[in-house]
């Protein structure tokens, strides 16, 4: 899989910070799901730390991780924030 560089930020030349992207969850198996979001290709991601998952929620994800599942309204507001729309 590819890394989305659009979503990291350089503060200064030798650091970098990655955000938390919402992403929402397309399918989801054991400890694994596939998510999607409007600017990125659909990847694989982990979903130990969040739990009561299922298709349809939205989560942040950060190093392929899901972090915290968050309502679809806060997702639309972050993709709308980061995408500059």
């Amino acid at each position: 899989m590819k890394e989305n560089k659009k979503f990291v930020i350089r503060l200064n030349r030798n650091l970098y910070m990655c955000l938390a992207i919402p992403y929402k969850i397309k399918s989801i198996k054991n400890q694994s799901a596939v998510v999607s979001c409007p600017e990125c290709e659909d990847k694989g991601i982990r979903v130990d730390l969040v739990e009561d998952l299922k298709e349809g929620d939205f989560v942040l994800v950060q190093n392929n991780m899901a972090v915290r599942k968050i309502p679809k309204k806060k997702a639309e507001e972050i993709y709308q924030l980061i995408t500059l729309k």
